[in-house]
This record gives structure tokens, C-alpha cells and sequence, in this order.
């Protein structure tokens, strides 16, 4: 608990805010959402997302979340129950601008991967990539993808599907600590062409560690 940075349990049943339960008090925005977003997840609520595919990023009358502006970098854990409903080219799950930008995205393929994409770092661009099938269509997946700061070119990055290890990655580098004005859930920020991701969101925590 001393390390999240934010925890989004989508319990709220309405309202156009989704409580952090976290330390931090770092609450989100609901963006062109409505009560009919709130839906039954894994454990209590969630939040469904239904952006039509003709959008993009740099239309922001999509469905998502803004989670504020703070500083964030280092070792990480991203962790969420997920259910998508469709295959969107870089439908953004996790957009934090930045000079490392981190995007948790699909790949522009035709694919069930997600890929977590870190610019700017000290060892130049990273993506810590999962392999193939890691996403069931239509049906709830627990993911999790962590990065231990071990150097340089030297830190090892890891993907989990329900529990278990799915996915290894070694020479990355972690992002720089660096102030985001701009993070959001489920679109990227207006400067891209990435689509907005579609489905339902459950359970989103952010850690400062390598679970």
C-alpha cells in the first residue's frame, strides 16, 4: 500500500469522479462519460469505455479518464482487470506525457499484445512488449507488467496474465522521474493519432515498485 500512486477500484456507482484509494488522494476526471458507464466488474464496479472508431487522441470528445498532473519515474507496476471489446490500432490504455512519455498501448497489428512504450529514457526509446495472446476478447484478463531499476540497458521487465509470468524482457532502462501535465486513461494525449481504447476497465493501480 505505501508504494501505489494510484488505486482506481471504480466502486464509485456514478458521479463523475473515480476515487483514488490510494495515499495520495490523486482522484480522476470522467471525460464525456455518463452514468451508463458504470458497469458490474470483477470485484464491485467498473467503468466502460465505448469511444466510436472513428476517433482519435487528437478529438478529445472520447470517452476517458483524466487522472491529473504529478511527477512519476523509476521502477514500476502497472496492474488492472481488463476486458476489451475490440482490437483498436494503439487503442491507449495509459497515456503520461513527459519527456519519458509512457504509453500502455495495442500495437498498431492486428493483435491480442499490449506493449508499454517509454520515450527519453536514459537508454533511448523502450518497449517492454508482451507476446502474443495476452488479451481475451470480451472476456476479463488480471494484467500486470512490471520494470525493476536495475541500470541502463540492464533492468529486466516483466508481463503477468492472471497471475502468472507470460512475458520476460531484459536490457531496458527505466523512465526519468519527470512532471506530466497530461495523463490520462484509455486515450493518449492530442499531439497523437492513437485511437481511444474500447471496453471496461477494473481495478487500475499504478505502483512505485516492481511487484
Amino acid at each position: 500500500y505505501d508504494h501505489l500512486l494510484l488505486w482506481y477500484p471504480f466502486d464509485d456507482d456514478g458521479g463523475s469522479t473515480a476515487v483514488d484509494f490510494s495515499s495520495l488522494e490523486r482522484n480522476a476526471t470522467l471525460q464525456n462519460m455518463s452514468a451508463s458507464n458504470w458497469v458490474p466488474g470483477v470485484v464491485g464496479g467498473a467503468l466502460s469505455f465505448d469511444t466510436p472508431a472513428t476517433k482519435n487522441s487528437s478529438d478529445p470528445s472520447g470517452q476517458y479518464l483524466d487522472i491529473g498532473s504529478w511527477s512519476f519515474g523509476g521502477a514500476f507496476t502497472i496492474s488492472a482487470w481488463i476486458k476489451p471489446d475490440e482490437w483498436r490500432s494503439n487503442g491507449t490504455i495509459l497515456y503520461m506525457s513527459g519527456s519519458d512519455s509512457i504509453e500502455l498501448r495495442s500495437p498498431s497489428t492486428n493483435s491480442a499484445k499490449l506493449y508499454c512504450l517509454m520515450g527519453g529514457t536514459a537508454g533511448g526509446t523502450e518497449n517492454l512488449a508482451s507476446n502474443n495472446g495476452l488479451l481475451d476478447w470480451g472476456k476479463w484478463t488480471h494484467i500486470a507488467l512490471t520494470l525493476e531499476n536495475g541500470g541502463t540497458n540492464a533492468s529486466t521487465g516483466k508481463v503477468y496474465k492472471n497471475g502468472s509470468l507470460f512475458t520476460t524482457v531484459s536490457s531496458l532502462t527505466v523512465p526519468d522521474t519527470d512532471s506530466r501535465s497530461s495523463q490520462y486513461i484509455a486515450r493518449a494525449d492530442g499531439s497523437t493519432n492513437n485511437h481511444y481504447f474500447v471496453g471496461d476497465l477494473d481495478e487500475f493501480r499504478v505502483y512505485s515498485t516492481p511487484l
